[in-house]
């Protein structure tokens, strides 16, 4: 398995299990929007595919994050983890662009219905999680690494030819 799979594969863990370590940078939700999140993450750029690897199918250690937007205004994240697990669908809100071209928004997961406040890096056509922190001000990624004991890395994701 690749460092890169590990740090993917430990990102997921860590959305999934919850908060882990606090920490005081990026803790405030998201600014509140000025606009809908759906026009937001559509004139950024994001809406589409985004994979560590677009060649490979889906996996537990190669998600997809699927941006979509429709035109009331509504945004959602997809993660895709393969055939044989249920897709993570978070519906999106408060999605703003900063300097150094980073990217908060909150997201709230469809089924546990934590919301957490993130901030994307964006570098051209990749993505990587800056920071991840819950409303309790608990940090699950602080400067792109996992606020656990594993430290990894988060992963850069390129965005996906359609398909």
């Amino acid at each position: 398995m690749t460092r890169s799979s590990l740090s993917l594969l430990a990102l997921t863990a860590a959305l999934a299990l919850g908060p882990v370590a606090a920490s005081a940078q990026d803790a405030a939700p998201a600014a509140p929007e000025a606009q809908p999140a759906g026009a937001v993450v559509r004139s950024l750029g994001l809406i589409g595919r985004w994979a560590g690897d677009c060649a490979k199918p889906a996996t537990l250690q190669n998600s997809y994050a699927v941006y979509a937007a429709n035109y009331s205004g509504a945004a959602t994240l997809t993660y895709d983890r393969g055939k044989l697990y249920e897709p993570r669908i978070y519906d999106l809100s408060n999605a703003h662009s900063e300097d150094a071209g980073r990217v908060l928004y909150d997201e709230v997961s469809r089924t546990s219905q934590a919301r957490i406040t993130i901030a994307l890096l964006r570098d051209g056509d990749r993505i990587r999680v800056w920071s991840s922190v819950g409303v309790d001000g608990k940090a699950l990624v602080v400067d792109g690494k996992l606020a656990d004991d594993s430290g990894a890395e988060t992963p850069w994701l390129s965005r996906c030819p359609l398909a």
